[in-house]
């Protein structure tokens, strides 16, 4: 006989709940008349729990951190294979720099030094990202607001000291540069046929600013199916609530949002 409360459950009736067992027949399994049923013991799937919870646990002193920190599964997604990801450095230029505040691009470029320094030292594969206009802004469309503010101000013209890389930043001479008219990295580029070739399955993304290039990047990336790693201290915008929503909001749906120190350490 079968109680409610019973931890057991027939071989035959998996997926019937308690209450059906009490009160059903062996024909209620589909089993044949006659046959015997065998009992074993019904064993409960592991909790998984949130790296939020674990630390509410870790610090209230609870007896059940065992048993969190037990079931809490690994995150393999923050694991780097240095041969198949591609950093890109996005938008490093003098004419989008000089519009965040001296305190933050200062960190900005620091930060950004030691990631380049690290990916380069483990063999990574670097792609550099910039915007530039020729004279007289051919590649601007009158319908395009943003851009037509770019054109009035006269900035990001090909071959003038605006347009050009941060000294510390510079590209080395196989790195290779793509250069955009637009606001994503792979609108109208040769950026897709370069991860292509380079066998990416993984980009991370480091520039300015973090509601332009970096946001409309990911969203593609993320539509392309690569597994995406964002450095958020290698990420700049002028307006530090946005990136901070980003960051903690948005890119998180749909990739690795890291420090630059993080990603560095889980290189494999």
């Amino acid at each position: 006989a079968y109680s409610k409360r019973s931890r057991y459950k027939c071989d035959n009736c998996i997926g019937h709940s308690t209450k059906q067992l009490f009160k059903a027949s062996p024909l209620h399994c589909g089993s044949a008349p006659g046959t015997r049923h065998f009992r074993r013991p019904y064993t409960r799937r592991p909790r998984t729990v949130a790296p939020s919870t674990l630390q509410t646990a870790a610090s209230s002193g609870s007896n059940k951190d065992n048993v969190a920190t037990r079931y809490f599964p690994v995150d393999i997604g923050r694991m780097v294979e240095t041969g198949n990801t591609v950093l890109l450095m996005c938008d490093f230029q003098n004419d989008i720099l000089v519009s965040l505040p001296p305190p933050m691009r200062e960190e900005l470029v620091r930060n950004s030094c030691r990631l380049l320094e690290g990916a380069r030292q483990a063999g990574m594969k670097i792609v550099y990202v910039g915007v530039c206009f020729r004279e007289g802004y051919p590649e601007v469309s009158a319908s395009n607001k943003m851009y037509q503010g770019i054109r009035n101000a006269n900035v990001l013209l090909d071959g003038t000291i605006g347009a050009q890389f941060e000294d510390q930043l510079q590209p080395l001479p196989h790195e290779p540069v793509v250069v955009k008219k637009r606001v994503s990295a792979h609108f109208g580029t040769e950026l897709p046929l370069l991860l292509k070739a380079h066998n990416a399955s993984a980009v991370a993304l480091a520039g300015v600013s973090t509601s332009g290039v970096i946001l409309s990047t990911v969203r593609w990336l993320a539509d392309s199916d690569y597994h995406i790693f964002v450095i958020k201290d290698c990420c700049g915008d002028r307006d530090k609530e946005v990136h901070d929503v980003l960051c903690k909001k948005v890119f998180t749906r749909q990739g690795t949002v890291e420090t630059a120190d993080e990603f560095l350490r889980n290189l494999v």
